[in-house]
């Protein structure tokens, strides 16, 4: 089933590259690849006489909602992000042509980090004074210096923990200490580029379904429109714009697809260049 992993290429191209420039990928796009996937897993078992092949796509689907909501719900992707998972599962199901779906999900987590990074420290450098500014800014907030001091104390104690232990457990610990002051630091720097430039007031008209509203919208003291983890709705957008609201306070995220993109490549290049299952390098 080749041609489904070209038709997913091609889907994929075109969702990271419509993420990228208008941070939508079209609701038809996702569709469409979850429906090739399926279609295509049925077609191939009427063809090989073989339901397996299309329960694999169903399944790969089943996962990948699942996964597709648990993030949408948690606030990590946007609804386009979640329907595109859905697509991918659909086409590659739980193992195509020896590419797992399993496998993808790691290199996609892998990819999502570095893109991530990349990204942001993309904005960062564009606007080094003013990131400067709120990452000083961001260090001194009370509760953010307490869990400095913190670290700080924890460092001491693994540091001193160091001299009793044996030579094996010396580079588990400082792997361990290596590692808490990364997580802690990059959800500082993390934090500092969402709260100084993804939190943006923008107008009413400009709102788009699945937009991450900050604040409650209120006429009065009654709410209109809550806030939700799940981003707003074509009818709360209506809402908004018949109350005559101008303006709201929205988050937006780094655009995600480019990470689809990128894992995808990463697989193709792994089964390539190593000539092995895709499923054998991870499990």
């Amino acid at each position: 089933m080749e041609v489904l992993l070209v038709f997913l290429f091609v889907g994929l191209v075109i969702a990271a590259y419509r993420d990228f420039l208008t941070r939508e990928i079209p609701d038809t796009l996702n569709y469409g690849l979850i429906a090739i996937g399926l279609l295509g897993g049925l077609i191939a078992s009427i063809t090989y006489s073989n339901i397996l092949l299309f329960l694999s796509h169903l399944a790969g689907f089943a996962a990948s909602f699942a996964l597709g909501m648990l993030m949408y719900h948690t606030r990590q992707w946007g609804g386009g992000d979640a329907k595109l998972m859905m697509g991918v599962g659909a086409i590659i199901g739980l193992s195509t042509e020896n590419i797992d779906l399993a496998a993808y999900l790691i290199l996609l987590i892998f990819a999502g980090s570095i893109y991530g990074f990349i990204h942001t420290t993309a904005i960062a450098m564009a606007h080094r004074k003013r990131f400067k500014t709120a990452f000083m800014k961001k260090i001194r907030e009370p509760k953010v210096h307490k869990l400095r001091i913190g670290l700080v104390w924890s460092g001491a104690l693994i540091i001193l923990l160091l001299l009793f232990v044996p030579i094996d457990f010396k580079f588990i610990l400082g792997f361990v200490l290596l590692g808490i002051y990364v997580l802690v630091y990059s959800w500082i720097f993390i934090s500092t580029i969402e709260q100084t430039f993804l939190v943006k007031q923008i107008a009413v008209k400009a709102l788009t379904e699945g937009d991450w509203m900050i604040n409650d919208v209120k006429v009065g003291k009654k709410v209109i429109v809550p806030a939700s983890a799940t981003g707003l709705s074509k009818e709360q957008i209506t809402i908004l714009k018949r109350s005559k609201t101008k303006t709201v306070t929205v988050k937006e995220g780094v655009p995600f697809a480019p990470s689809f993109l990128l894992g995808f490549i990463l697989l193709l290049a792994a089964k390539q260049w190593l000539g092995v299952s895709i499923v054998s390098l991870f499990f």
